[in-house]
């Protein structure tokens, strides 16, 4: 694809939904799953792991993340710094890859084109709750 691959802070996570999911509805046998984040240049997967990098400074280090606070870069607990229009203007482009038992390969593009962190993910919620019902 011409891009960078690099490390994505839910694929432990997902993996274990996902083989937990398998072990439950039996899938496949010897199913694997991974994802990453893709990069489009090195330089910006440096930038994001050097981000990382700053983000879990300030997650673990008490004097780091005052300095965070009182210089703003990161909001304070219950404050809200996300607006409708950001809400509005999020995306995310997933791209998927399967790999078949006998070789072939099954390529499959999502999109969503809302915040996924907040109205795609409620989105996806009410959906699956209507499932259910």
């Amino acid at each position: 694809m011409g891009k960078y691959k690099s490390w994505f802070f839910m694929a432990n996570m997902n993996m274990k939904l996902v083989e937990r999911s398998n072990c439950l509805v039996g899938y496949a046998d010897g199913l694997s799953y991974s994802e990453s984040f893709i990069q489009p240049s090195f330089m910006m997967g440096c930038s994001f792991y050097n981000m990382i990098l700053w983000f879990s400074a300030a997650i673990m280090c008490p004097v780091v993340k005052w300095f965070y606070l009182a210089l703003g870069v990161v909001p304070k607990p219950g404050e809200a710094s996300l607006t409708e229009k950001t809400l509005e203007s999020g995306y995310l482009n997933l791209f998927a890859q399967g790999d078949g038992e006998n070789g072939e390969k099954v390529n499959c593009i999502l999109r969503f084109y809302k915040d996924v962190g907040y109205k795609e993910t409620a989105r996806m919620l009410v959906e699956s709750a209507l499932c259910f019902v």
